[in-house]
């Protein structure tokens, strides 16, 4: 009888040592999800103003022609205000449509090659992994994950 006792005893501490290895290694898999999530949280919180360069340092003088003055001051390209220069690149190429003439069309062609200029710009900066690895890692590191064995 006692020895049934001792094995009954073993056997409960055993499963105890299991539900608690088990429920270490589900906290930390929270921990891990938690940590990733904000991470990219922060990556896409600066993504919106970290490819940034301003209008008149392009290359092609019609970005700064045409979309300095749209951005205003400062005249910084960014995810922020992409969306008003294709607006305005789009206003432009319906009114040529309407205007129908020579000039109009290749002020328009112009304004888009642009502006597709400045997409590429964001795109490969975006697309970038040592640009926007440092804030991912930089909130991901900063949250704990004492579970899997990292102290932060």
């Amino acid at each position: 009888m006692l020895m049934m006792v001792a094995v009954l005893v073993l056997v409960i501490v055993l499963i105890g040592i299991a539900f608690f290895g088990l429920s270490k290694l589900l906290g930390g898999g929270r921990e891990l999800a938690n940590s990733t999530d904000s991470g990219a949280v922060n990556v896409a919180k600066h993504a919106l103003t970290t490819p940034s360069k301003s209008a008149l340092k392009f290359s092609n003088p019609d970005i700064a022609t045409n979309f300095a003055v749209i951005l205003g001051q400062p005249d910084d390209v960014n995810l922020l205000n992409y969306n008003k220069l294709v607006a305005h690149a789009a206003l432009v190429g319906f009114l040529a449509r309407d205007i129908n003439t020579e000039d109009s069309a290749k002020h328009a062609h112009k304004l888009w090659t642009a502006l597709n200029e400045v997409g590429q710009f964001l795109q490969t900066n975006l697309t970038n992994k040592r640009n926007m690895e440092g804030f991912f890692q930089q909130m991901a590191d900063a949250n704990s994950t004492k579970m899997l064995g990292k102290i932060a």
